[in-house]
């Protein structure tokens, strides 16, 4: 992890045994040529070192209790810098953010975050200690579920997690992203720079359900399986939806139509549903080459 630049303060001033300047208040023109180091202001940098380091650890393995009393004990040591600063929430939202519960600790986070915006390392840090820690024990579909906001950091986790495969990742976070474009959630194509076909969809001007069934056209994610009421709908007559339902009801349509198990008649009658909903994302589905998700 190495040293905390977030920490990388000067020392003060070691106070001299006669009373007069430690060699920190003299000017370049006053030192020494050849002076050697103090031992301790080197005695002081190591000491700084390993708090810094030590914090740094505390707050990327999400352990904020300890980051607190470590912020505490730094700032007493060797004073206060813009980020130690920065690093003030820990007195009040430490527990808060050290919480198992995803419901405590996400909106504290955050809180957290949107104070974070001129510190970005330590922000990332933040972001990375409390979603890690939670991910130890619950599934990134859980904490996507009780924080929808944390959708993007989750996805910056996932793909850079150590031991991970990235490619593995990349497909977890596209699944999230396609329930919340299901679930009617907007999302902001900058936040998933990282993955250029994904940005390139959420960049297209289309409702979000829409979206999620662009996604299957151009394979970023699978359709789920259907369910037997899906398929079973299909043999009812069709009827227009109302205005805000034709992307679920396309949505339905497309599960069937991408199910190897469907009979031929149900696949048919879906791809003539898909062309009464959307003709244009029904042109672009059959032109598609046959490989699958």
């Amino acid at each position: 992890m190495g040293q905390l630049t977030l920490l990388g303060t000067d020392p003060r001033p070691l106070p001299r045994e006669d009373g007069g300047t430690s060699r920190g208040d003299l000017g370049p023109e006053q030192l020494p040529s050849s002076a050697a180091p103090d031992p301790e202001q080197i005695d002081l940098f190591t000491e700084r070192a390993r708090l810094a380091r030590d914090l740094e650890g505390a707050l990327w393995a999400g352990d904020f209790l300890a980051g607190r009393g470590l912020r505490r004990l730094f700032e007493k040591a060797h004073g206060v810098s813009a980020e130690t600063r920065a690093l003030s929430f820990l007195e009040e939202l430490a527990d808060a953010l050290a919480s198992p519960v995803p419901g405590e600790a996400l909106p504290a986070w955050s809180n957290v975050d949107r104070g974070l915006q001129a510190h970005p390392r330590l922000r990332r840090i933040i972001e990375g200690g409390v979603l890690g820690r939670l991910l130890r024990d619950r599934s990134a579909a859980d904490l996507a579920a009780a924080w929808p906001g944390s959708l993007p950091a989750l996805g910056r986790i996932l793909i850079s997690r150590p031991g991970a495969s990235p490619e593995d990742g990349r497909r977890v976070v596209r699944g999230l992203v396609r329930d919340s474009l299901i679930a009617g959630r907007r999302l902001d194509s900058l936040d998933f720079r990282g993955d250029a076909a994904l940005a390139d969809l959420l960049s297209e001007d289309d409702a979000p359900p829409w979206l999620a069934c662009l996604g299957v056209i151009r394979r970023l994610w699978p359709a789920p399986h259907p369910s037997s009421d899906v398929v079973a709908a299909l043999s009812l007559a069709f009827t227009e939806p109302a205005p805000e339902e034709p992307a679920l009801a396309f949505w339905f349509c497309l599960q069937v139509a991408e199910d190897r198990d469907c009979a031929e008649a149900d696949l048919h009658q879906a791809r003539r549903r898909m062309k009464s909903l959307r003709p244009a994302f029904h042109e672009l589905y059959m032109r598609r080459p046959t490989s699958r998700v």
